[in-house]
C-alpha cells in the first residue's frame, strides 16, 4: 500500500494557561485587538464565562454573538456574519463544540463571498458533479482570523470542512474553507468544566473507554448530586 496524507491546517494549540491569558497572547501574536465572541445562548447566559472574558479584554472586547444553534442553520449564520461586520472585528473566538466553531467557519465564508441570502450558499457547498466528480468550491479570504475555544470532543476545531443547516431543503450540507483555512489559527481547549449547570471540576485522571462490548469497563456513574464531568462543557 502507498499513499499520502494531508494534515489539516491549524497553526497551533495552546493549553495549561487560563482562556483571558492566552485570548490576549494570541491575540498579540496575530496582531489583533478587536475579538467578536460567538458562543450558545446557554453557555453565555448560564454561566460567567463570557462576563468574565468581557472583563478581562476590556476594549479588545469588539462584540458577542451569543445565538448559536445546533446544526449551524444557515439564517444563523447570516446573522451572525452581519453582527461581526458592524462590530468591525478582526478576529473572532468560537467558545462551545462543533456548531459553534463551525459557525465561525462559516460567517467567515458569508463576510468573504458576500453572503446576504441562504440562498446565495449553495454554490460553495461540497458536492459531486454530473460526472461524478467531487466539487469543492474555493471560497475567498475574508482576512479575519478565528480563535476556537472547544469545549466538546467534536474535533471541529482540527478540520476545515463546516456543516450548516440547509432548512428549506430541510438537510445539512458541508462546505469546505480549505481555500482560506490559514484564516484559522490557534485551538485554545478548555481544561476545566464550563457547563451550565455543571461540576466545575476538572476532568477525572485515567483513561475513558467506550463500553463497545460487555467486557469493556464501564464508565464512573454520576453522582446523583453532580454530574460527571468530562472535561466538555
Amino acid at each position: 500500500m502507498q499513499g499520502s496524507y494531508d494534515y489539516f491546517p491549524l497553526e497551533r494549540v495552546v493549553f495549561g494557561k487560563p482562556l483571558a491569558t492566552a485570548l490576549a497572547e494570541e491575540m498579540a501574536r496575530l496582531d489583533r485587538h478587536r475579538a467578536f465572541f460567538v458562543t450558545s445562548g446557554s453557555l453565555s447566559r448560564g454561566t460567567d464565562t463570557v462576563a468574565r472574558l468581557r472583563d478581562a479584554m476590556g476594549e479588545r472586547f469588539a462584540g458577542l454573538f451569543d445565538e448559536g444553534a445546533p446544526h449551524t442553520p444557515r439564517r444563523v449564520v447570516l446573522a451572525a456574519a452581519a453582527a461581526a461586520r458592524e462590530a468591525k472585528a478582526d478576529v473572532i473566538v468560537s467558545i462551545g463544540g462543533g456548531s459553534a466553531i463551525d459557525l465561525v467557519k462559516m460567517i467567515q465564508a458569508a463576510i468573504a463571498e458576500e453572503v446576504t441570502r441562504p440562498e446565495q450558499l449553495d454554490p460553495f457547498h461540497l458536492r459531486l458533479g454530473a460526472a461524478g466528480e467531487f466539487i469543492s468550491p474555493s471560497i475567498r479570504s475574508c482576512g479575519l482570523r478565528q480563535i476556537a475555544v472547544p469545549t466538546t470532543l467534536s474535533a471541529a476545531e482540527f478540520t476545515y470542512t463546516a456543516g450548516s443547516l440547509d432548512e428549506a431543503a430541510k438537510k445539512k450540507i458541508s462546505t469546505s474553507t480549505s481555500s482560506y483555512a490559514r484564516s484559522r489559527s490557534s485551538s485554545i481547549p478548555r481544561s476545566r468544566c464550563i457547563r451550565p449547570n455543571g461540576c466545575g471540576s476538572r476532568p477525572p485522571s485515567g483513561r475513558w473507554t467506550m463500553r463497545s462490548n460487555p467486557s469493556a469497563p464501564a464508565m464512573p456513574s454520576p453522582s446523583p448530586t453532580r454530574p460527571a464531568c468530562m472535561g466538555c462543557d
